[in-house]
This record gives C-alpha cells, structure tokens and sequence, in this order.
C-alpha cells in the first residue's frame, strides 16, 4: 500500500476516526494494528521478518541496560542486525565480487547465489534498531518496558517505507501523550498531504516521463539531452521524496504526532558540505551521530587526516545504504572526496569568498553545488557502470547536433535522439513550468514549501485549494508503476 494509491486514500480516514474514537491510553493500539494492516500489503513474511527485529531489540535493549560489560551485548546486538542486512542486501553483492576475484586466478566461487526478497523499508529499520541499542548503551535512553510500544515504533505506518530515519527517544515517548483533537493540527496535516500528492504525481512524475526516456537506452541519446536528463532527475528525485516525506510527516500530524523534517530547500547549498545539512536530514544526521563521530574520536591521533578518512569512510557507506552496487559505491565515494576536499580548502575558500563579490561567489557556488550533485546521481540513476561510463564519456560531446535539430523544429530522424523532442514540446515545456514554479514557491516560503496552502487570505486560500486539486486531477500521474524511488532502498 503506497501513499499514492487509491488504498491510502480510504486507509487513512478509517484510521483517523477509530484513533479518535478511542480512549486516549488506547489510541496508540489503534496505530499498531493499522500499521500492521498496513505492513501486511507487503508480504506478511516480510511483517514476521520486521516483526522478529522489534522482538529482539526489546531483549537485547534490556540485556545492554542490566550487563555488567555493556559492550559485550552492544556488539552482539549490532552483529546480529548488520548480519540481517547484509544477508537480504548486501549478500550477492559481496559473492559476485567474490566470484569476479576469483576468475582472474581461474577459480570458481563454491558458494551460491541467494534467492531473497529483500523486506521492504529493510535500511530504515535496521538503521533505527541500531540508534535504538546504541543509544541505550550511552544511556540517552532506558530500554523500552513495553514490547508492543517498541514494535509500534519500528511499524509507525508513516515512516516505514522511506523514513524519516527516526530515534525512538523522539518518536516512543509522543505515543504516552494524550493526542486530543486539534482542528489547526488536522488541518496541517491535510494540506501537507495534499501538497505531498501534489510534488509526487503531478511534478515527480511528469519528470520521471521525461528521464526514462532516456535511461532505457542512454546509448540513443547525446550530450544535450543526457545532460538535460541529469538535471531533470535531480528534480525527479527531490520533488519524489519530498512529496513522500510531506505525506509521511503530514500523515503523523494527524494523530498529534511529530517526525522529523527531511528536506530544507537543499538547492539553495553553496557546497556539498550544507547540502548534505538540506538533503535527506534524517539520514546524515544518523550517520553524524552514529558513525561519523564515534569514528572522529577515535581517530583524533590522525588530526585533520583522521576528519577526513572519517567522512570518506563514512559516504562510501552511505553510498552503499542506498543499493547493493557499484554505482552506489562510487556514489558515496564521490561525495566523500567533494566533502574532503572542502575540509582541506576550508580556509582557501573563505579568503576567496573575501575577494569575489559575494552575489557572484554565492550563485556561482550555489549552481556548482547543483551541477556536481546532478552529476553525482548519474551513478544513482544508471543501471550499471558500462552505462555510467557511456554517460560521462558523451555527456560534454555533440551538443551542437542536439541545439541544432532543436531550433530547426527537429527532421524525424533526429526525433528519437533529442529528449526535448522525443518526449514532444507540450510535456517538456509542462515539465520546465512545474520546476520553475516550485522552485519560486520555495525561494518564497519561509519554512516548507506546504505552507503556501496556508496562506493568511481566506479568499486566495482557498484559491490554492482548488488550484492544486484541479492540477492534481488535470496532470497526476496515476498508476501502479509510479512508485516511490526510496522504497526501492
């Protein structure tokens, strides 16, 4: 059951009448069994799988707490959730690059292909098991003393699929409060759901036409339109997950519950280091607090040299938290030499922005900070690393043949290699307008971009309103295959 789904759509309401129907100490049963309801849709081998990780982490939080030797527990703990990842993720990956070693030496891999389906939401949760212990260990937090209410929050519905990547010393204690109606809370949520559809359907979607395109045969296309299509999926994954994360924390704010911002206008970054502070917040700050620090202080004999193997350590995997492959490794790692680099020119660029008038020094580093991370995504983007190789090697070549078929009106023959062509001029120009137009709406708004629903005038409100409905109906991309990009991780 997606968000984008007819099946949401009369899931949520029953929800909402149930939760409030009910006594205030009950109402978070009546989440655990809609999440539940709701994880099931996925396979209930997958509920069992999910369900077994929030079992153990209730005996394994209480082992840490109670040892003598905390570490002892802690370690086993995360072996037995890293060991659960890397077996339904990460297990073939590793084997065929096993089996590939093996073949320059002409031995064969004696050991098998697994046949798993990886469990939906898989990346999330473990990642969230992992906060849960480690941050019992550093005593942040006692170990939760009801199962169900720690099963409900690796379940919580809204964040399941894609997170936000939670810590339960936020989420657990909001289910003991006692969530009485607010009509300026439900309305919030309302109207970021609505936005969150609107970003996802309308704007993600009509995008996602135009790249595939595209990326079903990069080999059709040139330099012009491969790089317009770099550029466009950056949009098409921004606008997906940011219409997810909406309706997620929208959903929450509809039981008076508050999760995490995941996005905070991440184009307006003047270099890759603030980037990663706007884009996926839930995740960099996780791997911040749980990864990145521990590994400073444990390197601060290195000095500077020890920041910077940390970070890059720390981006490879994150590279690879995205998908078992070699496109994500080179990912992550291409994030980690921007962030290193920043981290030895720090001083370099402060002096340059001293003498570069900053309106110029800000813009040029605001759009270089966007082509780098639109680059970056091709490796995101690509199936493989024969196609990322094919897009690099032609992505700067042959743009005069691509301008040229475009203001001539295009012969049929150039049609099939030109995007801005191939895909016609009303779409392509739609596509250009919807980006435009979000891209105002958020160098406009102060806060997220849903509040342009709430704005102060009654009249002009309510003209939104119908705006957004209308342009959600008129060019929603409605259909089983729009699903969102981060549910695949």
């Amino acid at each position: 059951m997606l968000f984008n789904t007819i099946n949401y759509i009369l899931f949520l309401p029953v929800v909402c009448l149930f939760y409030y129907i009910m006594p205030a100490k009950m109402r978070w049963y009546v989440l655990l069994a809609a999440s539940i309801f709701f994880y099931s849709f996925f396979g209930w081998e997958n509920l069992l799988l999910l369900i077994g990780v929030g079992g153990i982490s209730f005996f394994t939080g209480k082992w840490i707490e109670n040892a003598k030797k905390k570490e002892i527990p802690l370690v086993l703990s995360l072996l037995l959730f890293l060991g659960y990842l890397f077996l339904f993720k990460y297990f073939n990956f590793f084997n065929i690059m096993i089996a590939r070693i093996l073949g320059f030496v002409e031995m064969k891999n004696p050991i098998p292909l697994l046949h798993l389906l990886m469990p939906v939401g898989i990346s999330y949760y473990i990642f969230q098991a992992i906060g849960y212990h480690v941050d019992i260990y550093y005593g942040k937090i006692k170990p939760e003393t009801n199962p169900l209410k720690l099963q409900l929050f690796f379940l919580f519905f809204p964040k399941i699929l894609q997170g936000p990547v939670e810590r339960s010393r936020n989420i657990i204690p909001q289910f003991d409060e006692a969530h009485t109606f607010s009509y300026e809370s439900f309305v919030d949520g309302i109207r970021r759901i609505i936005w969150g559809i609107f970003q996802k359907v309308v704007v993600a979607d009509r995008i996602a036409v135009l790249v595939s395109n595209v990326y079903v045969m990069p080999s059709d296309f040139k330099g012009f339109s491969l790089t317009l299509a770099a550029v466009l999926f950056t949009f098409q994954l921004y606008f997906d997950f940011m219409g997810y994360t909406d309706i997620a924390i929208g959903t929450a704010r509809l039981f008076g519950i508050t999760i995490m911002e995941n996005f905070n206008k991440p184009f307006s970054a003047k270099n890759i280091t603030e980037y990663w502070r706007r884009w996926h917040i839930s995740l960099s700050t996780w791997l911040n607090e749980y990864l990145f620090n521990p590994m400073v202080i444990s390197l601060r004999n290195w000095g500077m040299w020890g920041t910077i193997f940390a970070v890059f350590f720390t981006f490879v995997l994150a590279g690879l938290w995205h998908g078992a492959g070699m496109t994500f490794l080179f990912y992550g790692a291409l994030h980690g030499l921007a962030l290193a680099y920043e981290i030895l020119t720090k001083k370099q660029r402060k002096k340059w922005s001293k003498k570069i008038p900053s309106a110029i020094y800000n813009n040029a580093s605001t759009l270089l900070t966007f082509m780098y991370a639109s680059f970056s995504l091709i490796l995101f983007r690509a199936k493989d690393l024969a196609e990322v190789r094919y897009i690099f090697s032609t992505i700067f070549k042959s743009w005069s043949s691509d301008l040229h078929a475009i203001f001539q009106g295009g012969m049929d023959s150039d049609r099939g290699n030109v995007l801005y062509l191939y895909a016609g001029q009303d779409s392509f120009f739609i596509v250009v307008g919807l980006i435009f137009m979000m891209m105002v709406i958020e160098r406009i708004i102060k806060g997220p971009s849903y509040k342009i629903l709430a704005f102060p005038n009654i009249y002009v409100r309510w003209a939104i309103y119908f705006i957004t409905l209308a342009i959600i109906i008129t060019f929603g991309v409605f259909h089983s295959e729009a699903e969102f990009i981060y549910v695949n991780f």
